[in-house]
């Protein structure tokens, strides 16, 4: 296949991971959805949209594909 031959639907996007530690969940899924990414808890727990994330994975400044799930600990 030629490299012309990709439309731009195939190209995966890569972006950085924003650090959100620190952050409520509210602004951190409003700042991953800017950045093309989804916020996903790593376990059930319970939490408010105003619960302070702790942890996160990947970490800041990773580069992941675009719609990457970034999982978080509060």
């Amino acid at each position: 296949m030629e490299k012309d031959d990709i439309s731009e639907d195939e190209i995966i996007k890569r972006v950085n991971v924003p650090d959100i530690r620190g952050m409520s969940v509210k602004d951190a899924k409003k700042m991953l959805k800017e950045n093309g990414l989804m916020l996903e808890m790593s376990e059930e727990q319970e939490l408010s949209d105003e619960s302070i994330i702790k942890n996160q994975i990947p970490m800041p400044e990773t580069e992941v594909n675009e719609n990457s799930k970034v999982y978080y600990e509060i």
